[in-house]
């Protein structure tokens, strides 16, 4: 198993603004959806995986303030990650936000969490993951 480097970003999620120092970590197989992103100035860390594991046609678009706050250009938009709820109760089992991506320029070390005002996508959408890490 190959393990990536930590990624350092400075960004806020919402409801954890006072956090702002965090690093993307690839803790798992590297055939694993999930990363975390963990916070570097407490013991606080959220589990997240790409929203298009999920959903393929996953879209949407993003507001020109986001895109200079971020230093994002067509050509370097990074990654995007949704936060993922794991039940205890259910293994295997998770919900997503795709409602609310964090949208990462690794170049930069920076992420933003957005609001998407596209209402088709939901704040706690279910999914499954296969014995082989693949999202059902």
């Amino acid at each position: 198993m190959t393990r990536v480097s930590d990624i350092s970003l400075r960004g806020a999620i919402l409801g954890f603004e006072e956090y702002r120092e965090f690093a993307l970590r690839n803790i798992f197989d590297d055939a694993s959806p999930f990363r975390i992103l963990a916070c570097l100035d407490d013991r606080l860390a959220f589990l997240v995986v790409n929203p298009f594991v999920v959903v393929e046609d996953y879209s949407f678009e993003i507001d020109d303030a986001v895109a200079s706050n971020l230093g994002l250009t067509d050509e370097n938009i990074e990654h995007v990650a949704v936060l993922c709820i794991a039940r205890k109760d259910s293994p295997n089992k998770y919900a997503v936000n795709l409602r609310s991506p964090l949208i990462i320029n690794t170049i930069e070390g920076k992420f933003q969490q957005v609001i998407l005002q596209n209402e088709a996508y939901g704040m706690e959408v279910p999914f499954s993951v296969d014995k082989d890490g693949k999202a059902q």
